[in-house]
């Protein structure tokens, strides 16, 4: 039809109503068929189908990740140093010099003026970092520049945070755009609506997380967000929720706690309690403070969500439908990449500067105050009440999760030839399914402007290991 010949937006195309109104040619739902099977196949092989690449076995985005990073190397740290300083520069400018309307006034119009100052601590750890690790005159402070801090932030994620953004936005596309995600998640709307209150797109964000990793779950709900797919509350259910670390990286905190031998039942359980959780967490506030209205200011109402269909057509036919018709009316994948590119570039130096910032002074806290020591001492009794091991150890351990995911299993490290197997996994397991840490998806969320604040994410964090202690050592007795 004439009609289906005009570009339409994501928007528009991302209605599922609007959707459904549309009608297509034969020729048109061939060619939309053919464009999600082959578009979103590729898609699927980037982010879920393993290579075996010199000898390890990953998939291909997080090749390409890697990749970029050792190709940049310390090079790619200088630059990272540069776009900080240049954000921090552009946002005091941006914000308390520049004259509305000018191009740097609209980079920085939606950040709030506490943030030029938290861009301003992070780009001084990050040159005190650098100068410490590239200049043998130069020695930083050691609660900046060791191993365990700036080692962590800038030297282990802050490489990634640089890349995997572009990446991202040349690759993602191919997942959202041509009809794949419209599929799976018209198929898996009534199990994830009646769970989790979120629509079923959400479980590819949830998939996303395990195979690739938890930053580009976040950039898929971000994505989707922005496109009026998800209201404020589901986007924040769904990156609180659903942004897992990836397979590889529980790994790493699998085998830290000595139990790489158990390594699939422990991650499967994980996921499990992870779920069970986020089923508790979509329930409580401040998750059910969130508006239920899209980025544009549009109300979802109740009928939205309880949506039913009386036009007779069964829930694979209409996956299929919509596949096709996202697949036949979506741009070329160079125009939605180029597009998605110029959107993320911009990004790039807030959430490089944002991330230092907070998670440099998140592990700060933690290794160098004892306020993680007094929390874990809050809940002793509850952990003696549970039958976990050295409660003081691991109550004060499993907190410091809030500034990176990897802390709990790295605190017990050097008693896990004393500690038992059952409170290995208990550590373990709690730091996987906790989701939120600053060191990278809190500090993500936050650089991307999501619908949420630092101190809801800290309560969030809070709920999710309260509420994790009792059902996680349920398991551990019984697997133990």
């Amino acid at each position: 039809m004439e009609e289906n010949k005009r570009v339409y937006t994501d928007i528009e195309l991302n209605d599922m109503d609007f959707l459904d109104s549309l009608t297509l040619e034969k020729k048109q739902r061939t060619k939309g068929l053919i464009s999600a099977v082959l578009l979103t196949g590729l898609g699927l092989f980037v982010y879920f189908v393993p290579v075996n690449v010199g000898g390890s076995s990953q998939n291909l985005f997080g090749w390409l990740w890697d990749t970029l990073m050792a190709w940049t190397g310390v090079y790619g740290l200088w630059f990272s140093c540069l776009l900080m300083v240049l954000n921090t520069i552009g946002c005091f400018v941006g914000k308390f010099a520049s004259k509305p309307g000018t191009w740097l006034h609209k980079l920085y119009d939606g950040d709030s003026k506490i943030h030029p100052f938290l861009y301003l601590i992070g780009t001084v750890y990050m040159v005190i970092f650098m100068f410490d690790y590239q200049f043998a005159w130069f020695t930083g402070p050691e609660f900046i520049v060791s191993p365990d801090v700036g080692g962590t932030i800038i030297e282990g994620f802050i490489p990634s945070f640089l890349w995997v953004i572009p990446l991202g936005a040349l690759t993602l596309p191919l997942l959202l755009n041509y009809g794949g995600i419209d599929f799976f998640g018209t198929l898996l709307e009534p199990i994830m609506r009646k769970a989790y209150r979120v629509p079923g797109k959400s479980a590819v964000d949830a998939i996303s997380s395990f195979f690739a990793s938890s930053s580009v779950a976040v950039l898929i709900t971000n994505n989707l967000y922005r496109s009026r797919v998800y209201t404020e509350r589901e986007a924040v259910i769904i990156t609180t929720g659903f942004s897992a670390v990836s397979v590889g990286f529980a790994s790493v905190v699998i085998n830290t706690a000595g139990l790489g031998d158990d390594f699939t039942g422990i991650y499967f359980v994980s996921m499990l309690i992870a779920f069970l959780i986020t089923f508790i967490c979509c329930r409580i506030p401040p998750i059910t403070w969130k508006r239920n209205v899209y980025v544009d200011g549009a109300e979802q109402t109740d009928e939205d969500r309880k949506k039913t269909y009386t036009d007779g057509v069964g829930t694979f036919s209409r996956a299929v439908s919509r596949a096709a018709k996202k697949g036949a009316l979506s741009e070329n994948y160079f125009t939605c990449a180029k597009a998605a590119v110029v959107e993320a570039l911009p990004i790039v130096p807030k959430v490089l500067t944002f991330a230092t910032a907070a998670g440099v002074s998140c592990l700060i806290l933690t290794i160098y105050t004892p306020i993680f020591e007094w929390i874990g001492l809050i809940f002793k009794p509850l952990l003696v009440l549970l039958g976990v091991e050295m409660p003081e150890l691991v109550g004060s351990a499993l907190f410091t999760g809030l500034g990176e995911m990897y802390l709990p299993v790295l605190m017990i490290k050097s008693n896990v030839d004393v500690l038992s197997a059952g409170t290995r996994f208990f550590v373990a397991t709690v730091s996987i399914v906790q989701m939120i840490f600053f060191s990278e998806t809190a500090s993500i969320q936050l650089g991307l402007k999501m619908p949420v604040k630092w101190w809801e994410l800290v309560v969030i964090f809070f709920e999710r290991t309260i509420i994790a202690i009792p059902i996680t050592a349920i398991f551990m007795h019984i697997l133990y």
